[in-house]
């Protein structure tokens, strides 16, 4: 399990951030990579 720094303390909690977090993380890189492939 990762840690994600102490936000929370209560595991559901670290697992809905975590999952937000790297959602929008996964959001940001593929729109980076389709950006860049269209300008290509």
């Amino acid at each position: 399990m990762w840690i994600t720094g102490g936000f929370c303390f209560n595991s559901t909690c670290n697992i809905n951030f975590l999952f937000s977090y790297f959602t929008n993380y996964n959001y940001f890189n593929i729109s980076i990579s389709l950006t860049y492939n269209h300008a290509l």
